[in-house]
C-alpha cells in the first residue's frame, strides 16, 4: 500500500516517476501548507473542492488559469502551482484555513505536535 501510487504511475507508463517528497504524486494540492503561524494539510482532491478553496481564498481567478483549472494541469505544473498556493496560504492562521476549509467541504488537516495530541 505504501507504493500504491508510485507503483500503478510505473505500471501504466513504465517510467520512474519524479520525487515529490510529502506530496501526492497525482493530486496537488495534497500536501503540506505554509500558514500565518505554521503549516496544516489540504487535500483538494477533484476540482470541483479546488474550485471551493479558491472560493475560500478569494481567488476564484486561478479557476482561469489554464495551469491551474483542472487536476491534471496542477499536476503538470506543480512548479508553479505549489509556490502560488504557499503564498496564498500563508497570509491566514492555520486555524482559519482548518475552519473555514471544513465549512465548505475541502480536506484539510492540522499537524498536531505530541503535546497536542495526549
Amino acid at each position: 500500500a505504501l507504493l500504491q501510487n508510485q507503483g500503478m504511475n510505473y505500471l501504466a507508463k513504465k517510467e520512474r516517476q519524479a520525487r515529490v517528497g510529502n506530496n501526492h504524486p497525482n493530486v496537488v494540492p495534497y500536501q503540506v501548507m505554509p500558514s500565518k503561524n505554521g503549516h496544516f494539510i489540504l487535500t483538494a482532491s477533484n476540482d470541483e473542492q479546488f474550485e471551493r478553496f479558491c472560493k475560500v481564498a478569494n481567488r476564484l481567478d486561478l479557476m482561469q488559469d489554464l495551469r491551474f483549472n483542472t487536476m491534471k494541469a496542477r499536476v503538470v505544473n506543480r512548479t508553479v502551482v505549489t509556490p502560488a498556493l504557499n503564498e496564498i496560504t500563508k497570509t491566514m492562521s492555520t486555524g482559519w484555513w482548518l475552519e473555514k476549509l471544513e465549512e465548505s467541504g475541502v480536506g484539510c488537516a492540522p499537524i498536531l505536535h505530541p503535546d497536542e495530541v495526549f
